[in-house]
């Protein structure tokens, strides 16, 4: 919310300090002294948010897409999974992916801001069901390790749930990540709605459909994976018999 982005060198030492015009949302370094940066306009029932690129030397900025969809009125309780999200990867060494869950297509841009190429990843929109939302956040509250904490919560879902207004469709996946062959790996949305394994597809860089696979699920079950490098997913893992217990880890892709 403070709008800055500090920049830094490889050895940690502060390089320079970059003020956005809106809130920060994401920011993504590409190469060459530029970054994509992502950044929120709330209106009273819409959003919009902007993808830049931004020169870290010059200050030149380059709009490059935007995306405006409506929200609902705001309740006790919100679910920040059910709303579409600006998606930003590298890939090709310079070039920028940039995806809006709210649909299945993808952009890519070069570094100088022009949209190279787009494509459908084909996947099917899943409609939001109130059943399933309310056995999910009524799953979220029994997790809860505080007895008083969890009777409130309840409460709170009970005398709110009626009230809460919902999208349509749940959106098109939950994040995307670029290995180091440069496949893109889109991830779905099932593993924090219902426990199931974190699955993914993947699809070469110019968007055709190679396959699906999971990251296994043993003695910790893993969470999404926060951030990719090379062959590694860098993933929070929670252990089965002990939810208090949560590590982070990297996992061998192959």
């Amino acid at each position: 919310m403070t709008r800055r982005i500090s920049i830094f060198n490889l050895q940690g030492e502060s390089f320079k300090i970059i003020q956005a015009d809106n809130p920060l949302i994401s920011c993504l370094a590409l190469g060459e002294g530029k970054i994509a940066v992502v950044t929120g306009q709330l209106n009273q029932n819409s959003r919009k948010d902007t993808v830049f690129l931004k020169d870290i030397h010059s200050g030149q900025t380059i709009p490059i897409a935007s995306f405006d969809y409506k929200i609902p009125t705001r309740s006790r309780i919100q679910v920040p999974h059910m709303y579409p999200m600006v998606h930003l990867a590298r890939i090709d060494r310079d070039k920028l992916i940039v995806g809006f869950s709210e649909h299945a297509n993808l952009s890519i841009y070069s570094i100088e801001g022009k949209r190279l190429e787009e494509f459908s990843l084909d996947l099917p929109m899943r409609k939001i069901k109130k059943s399933e939302m309310e056995n999910y956040l009524m799953k979220q509250a029994d997790a809860e390790r505080d007895q008083n904490r969890k009777i409130r919560l309840k409460k709170t879902i009970r005398e709110s749930f009626g009230t809460m207004s919902f999208p349509e469709f749940y959106p098109a996946y939950h994040r995307i990540a670029v290995d180091a062959q440069d496949h893109i790996l889109v991830f779905g949305h099932d593993a924090w709605l219902d426990g199931s394994p974190v699955a993914f597809r993947i699809y070469s860089k110019t968007g055709e459909f190679i396959g699906e696979t999971q990251i296994e699920d043993g003695e910790y079950q893993p969470v999404y994976p926060q951030n990719f490098y090379k062959e590694w997913f860098y993933v929070y893992l929670n252990k089965k018999i002990d939810d208090g217990t949560i590590l982070f880890a990297r996992v061998l892709i192959r």
